[in-house]
C-alpha cells in the first residue's frame, strides 16, 4: 500500500505540479487537485510547462529555491534567473493530510494530525532540472526533526520529512502568491506537542526547520511562503 501510494505521490507531482494550487483556499482544498492553469518558464525554459517558484515574504518573491542538485545537498534562496536549472522546482499538492494520515506516512500523534483539519492540503518541494522530475525534494534527514535542522534533498514520498502541511490558520494576504496569500509550511514528521517545526529561512537565505514564532498574533515573514508563476526574474 505505502509502495503504491508513493507511486501516486510521483504521479501528482509531475502531472499536477501547479495546478493543485491555483483556486486553493482554506475551505476548498481537498478540491484543488482539479485546478489547471497555463504556466510560463521559470529558471528555465525548459521547465515552462511545470516550474513554479516557491517565495518567502521576508526575502520577497524574487529570491527562490537553488541546490545543487545531488541527493542531501542542501537548499537556500538566491535571487532568480531564468537560464539556472539548480533553481528549478515544482511546489505540488501531493494530497491531504488525511490521506497520507490513513496511508501511513504522517504519523497520527505528530503535530499536523492532532492540531489540523485532515482536508488541508500537503505539498513537496521537488527538484526538476530543465522540467525533468528529479525524485528528490526538499526535506530534513532521517533523525534531524528539529530546530535548526537543514533542509537538504531526499527521496520524495517514501516518508514524513519530505511532506509539508499549510497552517491556514496563520495565513496572510500576499497579492504575489497565486494564492492571494503566504502560509507557514510545517513538516509532516513533527511530533512535538507546542509549536510546530516549519520552513524558516534567514537574511542569508538558508533553509532549515524551525518552531513556529509569533509576534502580534502573527507568524514571522520569515516562516511565511507563497508560491509564484514564471518568469523568476
Amino acid at each position: 500500500m505505502r509502495k503504491r501510494f508513493t507511486r501516486a505521490c510521483y504521479a501528482l507531482a509531475t502531472g499536477a505540479a501547479v495546478s493543485a494550487a491555483i483556486g486553493l483556499s482554506a475551505m476548498g482544498a481537498a478540491n484543488a487537485a482539479s485546478a489547471k492553469t497555463a504556466v510560463t518558464p521559470t529558471a528555465t525554459t525548459a521547465c515552462g510547462s511545470l516550474c513554479n517558484d516557491l517565495f518567502n515574504r521576508q526575502l520577497g518573491y524574487k529570491f527562490i529555491p537553488t541546490t545543487s542538485g545531488h541527493y542531501d545537498s542542501p537548499l537556500s534562496l538566491t535571487l532568480a534567473h531564468n537560464f539556472l536549472p539548480s533553481q528549478d522546482f515544482i511546489a505540488a499538492y501531493v494530497g491531504t493530510l488525511r490521506q497520507f494520515i490513513d496511508n501511513g506516512l504522517i504519523s497520527r500523534r505528530s503535530y499536523v494530525a492532532l492540531k489540523y483539519p485532515k482536508t488541508w492540503p500537503v505539498y513537496q518541494e521537488q527538484y526538476a532540472p530543465y522540467g525533468v522530475t528529479s525524485g528528490l525534494c526538499a526535506a530534513v534527514k532521517l533523525g534531524d526533526v528539529r530546530n535548526g535542522a537543514p533542509i537538504v534533498l531526499r527521496a520524495c514520498g517514501t516518508s514524513a520529512r519530505s511532506l509539508w502541511v499549510a497552517d491556514f490558520h496563520h495565513r496572510v494576504k500576499d497579492i504575489h502568491s497565486i494564492l492571494g496569500y503566504d502560509f507557514p509550511w510545517v513538516n509532516g514528521a513533527d511530533a512535538q506537542f507546542s509549536n510546530p517545526l516549519v520552513l524558516t529561512t534567514n537574511d542569508y537565505g538558508s533553509l532549515y526547520l524551525f518552531e513556529e514564532q509569533m509576534i502580534g498574533g502573527k507568524v514571522y515573514d520569515t516562516q511565511q511562503w507563497g508560491v509564484k508563476l514564471g518568469p523568476a526574474s
